[in-house]
């Protein structure tokens, strides 16, 4: 059986979508999925991975790796904004590796050393794009295959490519480079910005590559019809508000620009809460994804628990990204009342289909 979607549903992700980002829904964007619907054939003799990292399939084909992507979304019954897509993951900030860091491979993850940067001090070093990457290759064949394949019925997500300071911190690393804002500040900078420049040449290389996909998405599944990114700075985390304005938020709002279709910025952690008015500062950022980091009171989940905060999101006219079903949802809107900023991800088995629609149609979704 294919993949429960046609050419009419995508119309309608791309207008809610835009409606959404203009502020003219009226609702949040509602993406769920739920698991257990019937594929039609056999599972693939491939494992069920959550890495798209060559070293771990290199008895597979990319052809192989794509028909499993296709039972996978095959499986999986899409409720309201949902749409099929995926992501071919090689770990959280892959820039570094195509910039000559060393990555490895852990199980669910991937670590970034140094490199050929490895003993250099910050004056030495000179980050430019590079084309060399076996794994940039790699990425690049499964997202032109894929495209081939799924004939624009599948969005295919931009990489992971990670956010410029947290590249630089891959390839100092993180403990150095925390010194080295306050030995050599003039040095980080110079990295940052040739880190942006080289970060736009592989996010332009990747989408040509992509071209034929339904629109645009990051990692985050934020659809867009234009280029656009789930940005973050996750090292700001050790930052000063004083220092994030110095560091950080110039190349942020320079990419916020650069990206036509809208960017959200990835707040992970309390620690990054000091920076958020920073943030709303810039007017060309579209959103916010807000990650806690850590446990909250009573154990609710993080979008319903830090409610305040996605209040303040809308009050200061940025729409928001977060994650849950129906009970986060409905919590979220007594809480706060409007949660037409929000998108909402998430899902759950085909067996509680009733109760997600039930609350689809509680908020005006017509599926």
């Amino acid at each position: 059986m294919p993949i429960q979607f046609n050419q009419e549903r995508w119309a309608r992700v791309r207008e809610n979508n835009r409606l959404w980002r203009e502020r003219k829904l009226g609702r949040p964007l509602i993406q769920w999925k739920l698991w257990g619907a019937d594929p039609g054939r056999p599972r693939p003799e491939l494992p069920p991975y959550h890495l798209f990292w060559p070293a771990a399939f290199m008895n597979h084909t990319v052809d192989e790796i794509l028909d499993y992507q296709d039972f996978a979304l095959s499986s999986v019954k899409y409720l309201g904004d949902a749409f099929p897509s995926f992501c071919p993951n090689f770990g959280p900030g892959i820039t570094a590796e195509f910039l000559g860091g060393h990555a490895e491979p852990k199980p669910g993850t991937v670590w970034f050393q140094p490199g050929r940067f490895e003993g250099l001090h910050p004056g030495d070093m000179r980050v430019e794009y590079s084309g060399h990457s076996r794994w940039l290759a790699h990425l690049l064949e499964i997202c032109r295959k894929g495209v081939e394949r799924f004939e624009g019925g599948v969005q295919i997500a931009m990489t992971d490519l990670g956010g410029a300071m947290d590249i630089l911190a891959s390839l100092r690393p993180a403990e150095k480079l925390l010194a080295d804002l306050y030995d050599c500040p003039e040095e980080v900078e110079r990295l940052v910005w040739e880190i942006h420049r080289a970060w736009f040449q592989y996010f332009d290389l990747i989408n040509a590559a992509l071209a034929g996909n339904p629109g645009h998405t990051s990692w985050a599944d934020v659809f867009s019809d234009a280029p656009a990114y789930m940005l973050q700075c996750d090292l700001s985390y050790n930052f000063s508000p004083e220092m994030f304005d110095r560091f950080a938020l110039p190349e942020l709002r320079a990419s916020c620009e650069r990206l036509p279709g809208g960017a959200f910025y990835h707040l992970d952690g309390t620690g990054q809460l000091p920076h958020v008015k920073s943030l709303h500062a810039i007017p060309s950022l579209a959103g916010m994804q807000w990650v806690s980091g850590a446990p909250v009171p009573g154990g609710l989940p993080a979008s319903v628990a830090w409610h305040d905060l996605q209040r303040r999101f809308r009050d200061e006219g940025k729409l928001s990204q977060t994650w849950g079903g129906p009970d986060e949802l409905e919590a979220l809107a007594n809480a706060i009342g409007d949660v037409s900023h929000l998108v909402i991800i998430g899902g759950g088995s085909v067996n509680d289909e009733a109760r997600f629609r039930k609350v689809l149609k509680k908020f005006g979704v017509e599926d």
